[in-house]
């Protein structure tokens, strides 16, 4: 399956093991940003575990936030943040708490713990047949 590129968040699929969503732009992450997202994940029948990769500062919009926590416990079986200070910790926290909060959250500070966190949750399920 190919990678998407929003031009602020890019998600691949690790393998059949889980999406790798990488943050790689500072500023804010849009309703535009998330629809391409919500296509994409739309592909696959079922929860997907997603590893969350930071290499910005980012925010994400309130209408971002909000379909979040209405669509989050749907689409993700789980998600590993990997962690770059405290900061980052706590905004995994707020995001555990808030929009993410019907998703199984961890951090984690290396990559290896964070991926093998998430292959108890069985990996990525199978590609809807219109693909």
């Amino acid at each position: 399956m190919e990678m998407i590129d929003t031009g602020k968040v890019q998600v691949a699929s690790e393998g059949d093991q889980y999406l790798l969503f990488t943050f790689y732009s500072h500023g804010e992450v849009t309703t535009a940003d998330a629809l391409q997202i919500r296509k994409y994940l739309d592909r696959f029948n079922g929860q997907v575990p997603i590893l969350i990769h930071r290499k910005a500062s980012y925010s994400l919009a309130t209408d971002v936030q909000l379909m979040l926590m209405k669509e989050a416990g749907a689409r993700f079986s789980a998600a590993a943040y990997m962690e770059r200070g405290h900061q980052d910790v706590a905004l995994t926290n707020l995001a555990k708490a808030t929009y993410m909060k019907d998703v199984r959250v961890r951090s984690f500070w290396k990559k290896g713990d964070a991926i093998a966190w998430l292959n108890q949750f069985g990996g990525l399920p199978p590609k809807h047949l219109k693909d």
